[in-house]
């Protein structure tokens, strides 16, 4: 059960949407199994009062399955509104998504760059071919380490330094928004070059939202499957924290009420 509730929890911040259906006991009711199924394959259908009136199952080549709703457990990520689907993590946070690849492989570029520059050549001659030859040996020879030898006065090479901005602080901006709008500490994602005293900061502010999550996760269980859970909540480190400040008169700031 844990994996199919963590599957159902990964699966609805991907999509937006979690499904599952309920497989019960016909004489009993009891709870046998939950089949989670894709989101894409999945259709929602509402009445004209808002409230779900039945799921279908899309399948290709087959007949829609249909559902009730007491047949599907049904798991929504951070609706707005009356929006009647999820939202993506991945759809609202795309554009950082694309700008932190496409500095990545620009980056990858520049260091490749260092090996192998880019050079403008000026070419003693307007013939094509000649032109296409000697680009083919100066590249193969670039590629094999080699000295490209031309004959005196037919070649030359132009300074093409060019200033590029290191890329790593915008690389890392764009990582920490990131982080900020998922929800999720950088410092638990990527711990690297952070100080005991910011990961405890960033894991005490981390506290109320893995908590939510859970308790959302345990009324949709108790209001859909009839089942009362409860999580085990994460070690807290607001004792530590409050210990801390207690011992340090200069490090303020941190009361109960903030958590």
């Amino acid at each position: 059960s844990h994996s199919i509730f963590w599957n159902m929890l990964a699966v609805s911040l991907i999509q937006g949407d979690a499904f599952a259906e309920i497989v019960r006991d016909e004489e009993s009711g009891e709870l046998i199994n939950l089949k989670p199924i894709s989101p894409e394959r999945m259709r929602v259908v509402f009445g004209k009062n808002g409230l779900i009136k039945r799921y279908e199952q899309i399948k290709l080549g087959k007949p829609v399955h249909k559902f009730k709703p007491i047949r599907i457990f049904h798991i929504v990520n951070d609706r707005i509104g009356d929006e009647q689907r999820g939202v993506s993590v991945i759809e609202s946070c795309e554009w950082v998504i694309n700008a932190i690849e496409e500095a990545r492989r620009d980056y990858r570029v520049l260091l490749h760059r260092n090996v192998v520059p880019v050079r403008i050549i000026e070419v003693d001659t307007d013939n094509a071919t000649k032109r296409q030859a000697l680009m083919a040996e100066y590249k193969d020879a670039i590629q094999k380490g080699e000295v490209l030898v031309v004959p005196k006065g037919t070649v030359e090479i132009k300074d093409t330094t060019i200033q590029i901005q290191d890329p790593i602080a915008w690389i890392q901006s764009l990582e920490n928004y990131f982080y900020l709008a998922v929800g999720i500490p950088k410092t638990i994602a990527s711990p690297d070059n952070v100080s005991e005293g910011t990961s405890k900061v960033g894991y005490l502010l981390f506290e109320p939202i893995y908590t939510y999550r859970q308790t959302l996760l345990e009324a949709d269980i108790w209001n859909q499957l009839f089942i009362k859970i409860k999580f085990n909540r994460p070690p807290s480190l607001m004792d530590n924290i409050q210990s801390n400040e207690a011992k340090n008169t200069s490090q303020t700031g941190f009361q109960p009420k903030d958590v």
